[in-house]
């Protein structure tokens, strides 16, 4: 038998199948990149103490990765607070307080 010219089947369904992964790996990536989920509570607690230096502890974080995250941090009086919190790769933190 000749050379067959062209692809085989089985060759277009593994080339289109890597080519799909790597889109997802890219919008993953993109997504972790750009979102809400480059901060850690020490970062968050010390940039808050820079506002109020009454705070001392972080009580709750919900992390969202598309969406401001909800860090809740407590005072000495035991009072809490609920911050709007933005941050990116580079750890640059945007605290905004909610009522």
């Amino acid at each position: 038998m000749g050379s067959s010219k062209g692809f085989a089947l089985i060759e277009l369904l593994v080339v289109i199948s890597i080519i799909g992964i790597l889109c997802i790996a890219c919008l993953i990536g993109t997504a972790a990149f750009v979102g809400n989920f480059w901060f850690t509570e020490g970062g968050i607690l010390r940039k808050a103490q820079l506002q109020d230096e009454s705070l001392v502890s972080v009580r709750d974080v919900r992390r969202n990765i598309f969406s401001y995250s909800v860090v809740i941090i407590e005072n000495s009086d035991g009072e809490r607070k609920t911050v709007n919190v933005g941050s990116n790769i580079l750890f640059s933190y945007d605290l905004e307080e909610t009522e």
